[in-house]
């Protein structure tokens, strides 16, 4: 990746998570730590956990000020510690789903009250497709609701529409991921 990419990324991390200067941010997995090293140079307080100790020796030569840690990223130790959280790139899909599920019981854990989580992952449609149901309907208290979702492969785009009727009145609200 290059650096501007990196830095775009960053970026996001920034504007989805709403960091500020000083917060503590867990990157895990962290990789070789380009993510983590950038926000740290925007004065974010990072730790980064990875499994991989020849990536942590990388991210280590980067970045010695940063907390890095050797570790499973379904085992986090802390509770209450961060201010928000990443997964970028493919590496929550590698688990089966009760794995999965630790590891975003770990993350949440590990958060602060009111504490962000950002999940990017080229494969989360895969990983949440097969539960999709293209249709569905129930009935809740005098209101008839149903929904509609298509997956867009091409666009990576989840599409709903949730249709509420009472009576006469329908009210149809399209979603567009």
């Amino acid at each position: 990746m290059t650096p501007e990419q990196t830095a775009r990324e960053a970026d996001f991390l920034i504007d989805r998570l709403q960091l500020q200067p000083g917060m503590s941010v867990l990157d895990v997995p962290c990789g070789n730590g380009r993510h983590a090293v950038e926000l740290a140079r925007r004065g974010i307080r990072m730790t980064g956990v990875d499994i991989s100790p020849g990536f942590l020796a990388e991210a280590r030569n980067s970045a010695p000020d940063i907390e890095w840690i050797q570790g499973d990223m379904r085992a986090l130790p802390w509770r209450g510690r961060f201010d928000a959280a990443y997964c970028w790139g493919n590496s929550f899909a590698y688990f089966d789903y009760p794995n999965c599920r630790r590891f975003l019981e770990a993350i949440a854990a590990s958060l602060r009250p009111g504490g962000r989580f950002l999940l990017e992952s080229g494969v989360v449609a895969e990983s949440i497709l097969f539960t999709l149901q293209p249709e569905r309907s129930m009935k809740i208290g005098d209101i008839d609701f149903s929904s509609r979702a298509a997956y867009d492969a091409l666009d990576g785009r989840l599409d709903i529409t949730y249709i509420f009727a009472r009576g006469d009145t329908r009210e149809v609200k399209p979603i567009v991921g």
